[in-house]
C-alpha cells in the first residue's frame, strides 16, 4: 500500500526551517552572552512559527562581524532544534545578526501515530501500534524504517519517506510477517 503526504507537524511548526531570521541586540561589551542571544532569538522564533521555544541554550559569541551563533533547544511541539548563524555587523553597542534552523529532530511517536491513523483510515485494518525510531531527523528524502503491529501480533515492515520539512511523508508497507511463536 502506498499513501501520499501525511501531515505530522503543522506547516507553521516547520516553516522556520525554510527561512532564517535576522535581528539586532544591544550590548555594552565586545561579546554576547549565550543568554542574550537566546533571549533575542526566542521571540523571533515564536513570531515566525507561532510556537513557543520551551528551551534554548546558546553559546556566547564575540561581538564582531563573522562571529558564529550556535544554539540548541526544544519547541512546544517537542521538536529538537539546532540553530546556527552569525553576527553580521556591529555599530557601537548594537549587534546585527542572522540565524536559521540547521537541524531538527522529531520524536518518532509523532510519525508512528500519524502512520497508524492513516493505515486504519485507508482500510488497512485495526492496528495495535506502529513502532518507529525514538528520534527522527527531519530531512526531505530520508527513509525511516518502522514496523506496524496488527491486533494478532503480526508485524508488517513499514517504510516512511519524508517528503518535506512540514512532516509530510509517503508510507509503504511490506509483507506481513507472522506473529512470533511463544517459546516452547
Amino acid at each position: 500500500m502506498s499513501i501520499r503526504r501525511i501531515p505530522v507537524l503543522s506547516a507553521a511548526t516547520m516553516a522556520v526551517l525554510l527561512a532564517g531570521c535576522s535581528g539586532e541586540v544591544s550590548i555594552g561589551t565586545k561579546s554576547l552572552s549565550g543568554t542574550t542571544i537566546a533571549d533575542a532569538i526566542q521571540p523571533e522564533y515564536r513570531s515566525q512559527t507561532g510556537i513557543e521555544m520551551t528551551r534554548l541554550v546558546c553559546k556566547s559569541a564575540d561581538g564582531e562581524a563573522g562571529a558564529a551563533i550556535d544554539c540548541r533547544g526544544r519547541n512546544a511541539k517537542d521538536i529538537e532544534i539546532e540553530l546556527g548563524g552569525e553576527i553580521t555587523g556591529v555599530d557601537g553597542d548594537t549587534v546585527d545578526y542572522r540565524w536559521e534552523v540547521v537541524r531538527a529532530f522529531s520524536p518518532g511517536r509523532l510519525y508512528a501515530t500519524a502512520a497508524q491513523r492513516r493505515i486504519e483510515r485507508a482500510g488497512g485494518g485495526r492496528v495495535n501500534f506502529v513502532r518507529c525510531p525514538a528520534r527522527i531527523e527531519i530531512v526531505a528524502g530520508a527513509k525511516v524504517a518502522c514496523v506496524t503491529v496488527t491486533r494478532t501480533g503480526a508485524e508488517i515492515p513499514t517504510e516512511l519517506t519524508l517528503t518535506d520539512l512540514d512532516g509530510g511523508f509517503n508510507l509503504r508497507t511490506g509483507s506481513v510477517r507472522p506473529a512470533p511463536s511463544p517459546p516452547a
